[in-house]
């Protein structure tokens, strides 16, 4: 195909840069599928909620919030910022929800192999490699370097599992 022609068909909508096709492992795109359904099922449960919240809200009479979900509230509603949070949360769940997600009907689940398994495991460590590298050349400029120990720090400890007993003993 020439060149002339590959441009035509660009320019005529046929072929577009972002439209190529790569080779995804089955068992990833099931978990894309499933992680979009499970998403979606989340968006309407928190939206779900938010809803309920939104109805129990108290108005004073005359407020335009009472018939409409644009409208501000009064000054003097008493859950005049419950309503507001409220709507924020029901418009962030709708922009963040996928529209359509169906759930995958009893796709088989497949084990990764070993070799996927050690593939996966020298992915990571190059990247904690290039981590490394990346520290250093921080610290080389006297940069410091974000640590995730600082972050980790502000959560507690889980508390530890109870010993199951041993049924012989």
């Amino acid at each position: 195909m020439t060149a002339g022609v590959r441009d035509a068909k660009q320019l005529m909508g046929f072929e577009v840069p972002g439209d190529q096709k790569v080779a995804l492992p089955v068992r990833h795109w099931n978990a894309l599928k499933l992680a979009l359904w499970k998403n979606r099922q989340g968006g309407e449960i928190i939206e779900r909620q938010a809803i309920e919240i939104l109805e129990s809200c108290g108005h004073v009479e005359g407020c335009p919030g009472i018939d409409s979900a644009v409208e501000p509230c009064l000054r003097e509603c008493p859950d005049r910022e419950t309503r507001m949070s409220a709507l924020v949360i029901i418009q962030a769940t709708r922009m963040v929800t996928p529209i359509d997600a169906a759930k995958i009907a009893n796709e088989p689940y497949y084990a990764p192999s070993r070799e996927y398994f050690a593939e996966i495991v020298a992915e990571l460590a190059i990247a904690q490699a290039e981590n490394d590298a990346m520290r250093e050349l921080l610290r080389q400029a006297n940069i410091p370097a974000p640590t995730t120990t600082e972050q980790l720090a502000t959560f507690p400890a889980p508390p530890p599992l109870p010993q199951l007993e041993s049924p012989t003993g």
